[in-house]
C-alpha cells in the first residue's frame, strides 16, 4: 500500500489527521512488502551473525530455551528451538573470541546461600557460538552483586569502551536505598574479562520495561574521543510528585570508568517512564542527540517522543516533545528506514488497556528534529506488552534496514523494506 503522510504543526507539535487518513493508515501495516511471521518462542529478540556466514541471523528466547533463526542471505529465516535455560532478560550478543561469530553474554542469577555467608549474586557467563546456531556450554567470566531491592534493576550492553581489540560488558545497577553504579567488565583476550571497574553515580534511574538489554547505549556524546554511557528509564525528579521519565549521560574516561553524570527528564506531565535510548543526529547539526519514547502518560494526552538535542558544550539541551504513535512502548530503535537520508524512530508498543494488542510504529524524521509522518506495522498476534522487542537491521543485504518484532511470547515478524523516499 502507498505511504500515508500526515501534516503536522512544528510550532505547536500538533498533529492534523483526517478520518480518511486514519482509516488508510490502519491498512498500511507493512514497509511495502508482505511481512513474514515465524514461530519463535521467547521474550526478547536479537540480531547478529551467529554462524559466521556474513548474514544477520535472529534469536529469541527465555525460560527453558531459545530459538535461533539462520538467515539464508535473502532475508528468509529457518527457526530452530534449543532446550536449555537462558535468561534472555539480561543477555546480549558480541564476538568475544574474535572468530567473526556472535556469542551469547548472559547475566544469570546464581542464588547464593545467605545463611552460610554466601551472598546472592549474578554470574556473568559467555556461550561461544559453534557456527551452526548452537552454542557451547557456559563459561563464567565474572560476578556481580544482587541489587537488594524489589524495584532494583540491572541493564546490560556490550561495547568496546576502551577502543582496544575486545568487546567489554557494561552493567548499570540501581535500586531504592542503594547507590546506583556502573560496572564495566573489560575484555582482555579471547573469551576473557577483567574484574569489573565500578563507578558509583548519584543519578538513580530504574530501567523501563522487562528487557534488561534495553535501557543502555554507548556513544561519544561530548566528542572528546571517549565512549560515554546513556541510560534511559524512570525515577524521582525534584519538585515532581510522580515518577518522571529520565535519561542520564555518563562521561567515559576511556578506561572503563566515568567522570561525570548529567541528568535530564522528560517534560512534566508527559510520561512516567522513558523507553530507549535512541542515539543519532536527528537535526543534522553534527552533534549526537538522544530520543526516548514516553509511556504511561500521567497527563492523559497522546503518546510522544522526547528529544534532547546535542549542544556545542557537549551537553544536551532542554527536552523537546514530538507527537508520536502507539501507547505503552516497550522497545525503541533508530535508523534511516525510508531511505531519505534522515534518521527515523521505530517503536513497538501495546495498548494500555490490552497487553495483547500491540503494533510497531515507524515515525519518519525530517532531518530537522521533527516527525513528518507515521506508518503502523502490524505486530504478531498475541502480543505480550511486558516483553515485546524490536531490532532494525539490514537482514537481506539490500542496503535498507528491515524491522523485526517479537511478540514476547511465541512469534517474530520480519517486515521486509521496500520503501523508497
Amino acid at each position: 500500500m502507498g505511504r500515508i503522510r500526515f501534516t503536522r504543526s512544528v510550532a505547536t507539535g500538533g498533529l492534523a489527521v483526517t478520518a480518511a487518513a486514519i482509516v488508510a493508515l490502519a491498512a498500511c501495516n507493512d514497509l511495502g512488502a508482505a511481512p513474514k511471521t515465524y514461530t519463535m518462542p521467547g521474550d526478547a529478540i536479537f540480531s547478529g551473525d551467529i554462524d559466521g556466514d556474513g548474514d544477520l541471523d535472529l534469536m529469541t528466547g527465555g525460560g527453558d530455551g531459545y530459538d535461533f533463526a539462520l538467515n539464508d542471505g535473502n532475508g528468509d529465516f529457518t527457526p530452530s528451538y534449543v532446550d536449555g535455560h537462558s535468561d534472555f532478560s539480561h543477555m546480549v550478543l558480541a564476538d568475544v573470541n574474535s572468530d567473526t561469530r556472535q556469542d551469547m553474554i548472559n547475566l544469570i542469577y546464581s542464588g547464593g546461600d545467605p545463611e552460610n555467608g554466601i551472598p546472592e549474586s549474578f554470574h556473568l557467563e559467555t556461550k561461544l557460538s559453534n557456527g551452526d546456531g548452537t552454542f557451547q556450554d557456559p563459561t563464567m567470566v565474572g560476578t556481580t552483586g544482587l541489587v537488594p531491592d524489589d524495584h532494583g534493576s540491572i541493564a546490560i550492553t556490550a561495547a568496546n569502551v576502551n577502543s582496544d581489540a575486545w568487546p567489554d560488558v557494561v552493567l548499570y545497577k540501581s535500586g531504592t536505598g542503594v547507590t546506583a553504579s556502573v560496572e564495566v567488565f573489560m575484555g582482555s583476550g579471547a573469551n576473557s574479562f577483567l574484574p569489573a571497574v565500578v563507578t558509583p553515580t548519584s543519578t538513580k534511574i530504574f530501567r523501563a520495561g522487562m528487557l534488561g538489554h534495553s535501557g543502555l547505549a554507548v556513544a561519544d556524546m561530548n566528542r572528546d574521543g571517549k565512549k560515554d554511557l546513556v541510560v534511559a528509564g524512570w525515577g524521582e525528579w525534584p519538585g515532581d510528585e510522580f515518577s518522571r521519565g529520565q535519561i542520564a549521560v555518563l562521561d567515559g574516561n576511556g578506561a572503563g570508568g566515568f567522570t561525570a553524570t548529567h541528568s535530564y527528564a522528560t517534560p512534566a506531565g508527559t510520561s512516567s517512564r522513558a523507553v530507549g535510548p535512541g542515539i543519532g543526529d536527528f537535526n543534522e547539526d553534527g552533534r549526537l542527540d538522544v530520543v526516548a519514547a514516553d509511556v504511561f502518560d500521567v497527563g492523559g494526552g497522546p503518546e510522544s517522543l522526547t528529544f534532547w538535542f546535542g549542544q556545542a558544550s557537549g551537553l544536551l539541551g532542554s527536552p523537546v516533545t514530538r507527537a508520536a504513535k502507539g501507547e505503552t512502548d516497550t522497545d525503541l530503535a533508530v535508523a534511516d528506514v525510508n531511505g531519505d537520508h534522515h534518521l527515523d524512530v521505530v517503536t513497538v508498543a501495546h495498548l494500555s488497556s490490552d497487553d495483547l494488542n500491540g503494533s510497531a510504529w515507524l515515525m519518519e524524521g525530517d532531518g530537522a528534529g521533527n516527525i513528518s509522518s507515521s506508518i503502523q506495522l502490524a505486530a504478531p498476534t498475541g502480543y505480550n506488552g511486558q516483553h515485546g522487542g524490536i531490532v532494525v537491521r539490514d537482514l537481506n543485504a539490500d542496503g535498507k534496514p528491515e524491522v523485526a518484532v517479537s511478540n514476547g511470547i511465541d512469534k517474530a515478524t520480519v517486515f521486509p523494506n521496500a520503501l523508497t523516499s
